[in-house]
C-alpha cells in the first residue's frame, strides 16, 4: 500500500521515536500529565475572589500546608490523613525495647492456614533469621571461630549445619546466668512446628501477593527484589512469591518469612550471562526457566522490595524488570558531607530515581546553551530608578458576573434586522 505524502504529519513521526523514549524514561506511568492535571483541579478549588485568582490559590495552598502539618500531631480526632488504610499493614520492625528481627502482621482482614515444617526446612529458617539478626552477630564469630580451630577446612558449610543447635545450647546456659535478654533466648529456641501461611501481605507499602492466586489476574504483585550489600558483591536476586510465612517464637513473637523462586543472576560486576541481560539503558531482561539457590528460598519480609516481569515480545522466556516505588515514598536527598551543606547543590543529589547511561548521541539534547551567541550585560542599578505601578483598587476590576447591564450603546454601527420580524 502506498501512502501519499500528505499522510506522513507529525502524528505520525512521533511514534517513531516511542521505544526510545521508553528506553530512556522508562514506564510512562511516571512522567505523565495525569497527576499534574488532577492537582490542578484542586489549585482551581481554592479560587474564592476571581478577581484575585493568583492570591487565592497562595492562600489555599499556605493554609492546606498548615493544617496538614499540624494535623499530624493530633491524636484520637478523625481526620483525612488517619483513614483506615486499603490494605493491613505489617509491623516489621519491634519497638527500640525489642529485637530488630522480630515483627507482628495484622489478622482482621484475612484467614490463613496452618502448614507443617519439616525438620530440613526448619534448619535452614532458623539459620538464615539468626544469620540476619544483629543481636545475634557476636555469637555467630564466635561459632566460626571455633569451627577454624578445628579446621580451616568447610568453615562455612559446618557453620551453617551446626550454628543452629550450638547456639540453642550455648543461649540455655547464658540465660541462666541471666546476661541475655529474654528476646535473645527466645529466637535461640526455635518457633512453633505448625506455621501461618497466607496468600497476601501489605508491608513496608507494597502489597504482596503470591504467585499462585495471581494465575487469573491481570495485576502482578508477586516480583520480588532483594539488595544484596558488601559481603554478597551488591548482587541483586530477582523472584517470585510463592509463600508469606509467620513464625511463632516463644513469649508471643513473631518473624515474617517469604519463601521465594529465585531466578539465576550473575554477580552485580556482569552484565549478561545464559538468564540475565543488562544492555546500556540500564533496562534487565531475565530468562524466567533459568533457576538458582533451590536450596535457599527463604528471605526476610524486612529485605525485599517488589518488581514486576513484563514479557519480551522477541524472546518468548524472557522477561524485562520493572522496579517500583510505593506511593507514600518521600525521596529526600540525603548529602555524604553534611560540613557543606550551605554548598551543596540540589540538582546534583540523588533522590533515588535510578541512574541510567545514556549514549552519546544524545548528548547534544541535553545542552541548552548556545555558543553562537555573546552574552550581553546590562547595569543592574536602573532597577532602582524604575518608577512603581501602584497597585490596583478593586473598584477599578470589573468582574464579568457582575456586568448584568443589557442597555444598547449607540456606537455608530447598526445592528443588522431580522428580515422575517419585518411587517
Amino acid at each position: 500500500m502506498i501512502f501519499p505524502p500528505a499522510f506522513f504529519d507529525i502524528m505520525m513521526h512521533l511514534p517513531v521515536h516511542l521505544a526510545e523514549e521508553t528506553k530512556i524514561g522508562g514506564p510512562v506511568c511516571y512522567r505523565w500529565m495525569y497527576p499534574i492535571e488532577r492537582y490542578l483541579r484542586t489549585l482551581k478549588g481554592y479560587v474564592r475572589n476571581k478577581a484575585h485568582p493568583e492570591g487565592s490559590i497562595a492562600e489555599g495552598y499556605i493554609s492546606e500546608e498548615c493544617m496538614t502539618f499540624c494535623s499530624r500531631f493530633l491524636e484520637d480526632i478523625d481526620m483525612k490523613l488517619d483513614r483506615p488504610a486499603r490494605h493491613e499493614r505489617s509491623t516489621v520492625n519491634e519497638p527500640l525495647a525489642g529485637h530488630s528481627i522480630f515483627g507482628s502482621i495484622d489478622y482482621s482482614k484475612k484467614g490463613c492456614k496452618l502448614e507443617p515444617i519439616s525438620r530440613s526446612d526448619m534448619l535452614w529458617m532458623r539459620h538464615y533469621i539468626l544469620s540476619n539478626c544483629d543481636e545475634a552477630i557476636p555469637w555467630i564469630n564466635e561459632h566460626k571461630e571455633l569451627m577454624r580451630r578445628t579446621s580451616a577446612h568447610g568453615v562455612d558449610k559446618r557453620h551453617r549445619e551446626h550454628f543452629v543447635g550450638w547456639f540453642e545450647r550455648k543461649m540455655k546456659v547464658v540465660y541462666a546466668e541471666q546476661k541475655i535478654s529474654e528476646e535473645l533466648y527466645a529466637l535461640s529456641q526455635g518457633p512453633h512446628y505448625m506455621a501461618r501461611v497466607f496468600s497476601r501481605c501489605f508491608i513496608h507499602d507494597f502489597l504482596f501477593r503470591t504467585a499462585s492466586i495471581e494465575v487469573s489476574f491481570s495485576t502482578q504483585n508477586s516480583g520480588v527484589l532483594v539488595k544484596g550489600d558488601d559481603s554478597t558483591g551488591n548482587m541483586d536476586w530477582y523472584g517470585v512469591l510463592k509463600k508469606i510465612m509467620i513464625l511463632d517464637f516463644p513469649s508471643e513473637k513473631e518473624v515474617i518469612l517469604f519463601e521465594c523462586d529465585w531466578y539465576d543472576v550473575p554477580a552485580a560486576t556482569k552484565n549478561k550471562s545464559r538468564g540475565y541481560n543488562k544492555d546500556q539503558y540500564g533496562i534487565i531482561d531475565i530468562d524466567t526457566t533459568r533457576r538458582r539457590y533451590v536450596n535457599d528460598p527463604y528471605v526476610l519480609a524486612t529485605q525485599v522490595e517488589q518488581v514486576f516481569y513484563v514479557k519480551c515480545a522477541n524472546k518468548s522466556n524472557w522477561s524485562s524488570v520493572v522496579r517500583i516505588k510505593p506511593r507514600t515514598l518521600f525521596s529526600m536527598p540525603e548529602s555524604e558531607d553534611t560540613e557543606q551543606q550551605g554548598q551543596i547543590d540540589i540538582d546534583s543529589l540523588d533522590v533515588g530515581v535510578e541512574t541510567m547511561t545514556i549514549s552519546s548521541q544524545h548528548e547534544e539534547l541535553t545542552n541548552w546553551t548556545r555558543n553562537d551567541l555573546q552574552g550581553v550585560t546590562g547595569d543592574a542599578s536602573i532597577i532602582e530608578k524604575a518608577i512603581p505601578v501602584p497597585k490596583p483598587n478593586d473598584e477599578d476590576l470589573v468582574d464579568e458576573d457582575d456586568d448584568n447591564d443589557d442597555t444598547y450603546i449607540d456606537d455608530g454601527h447598526v445592528a443588522p434586522v431580522n428580515s422575517l420580524g419585518q411587517g
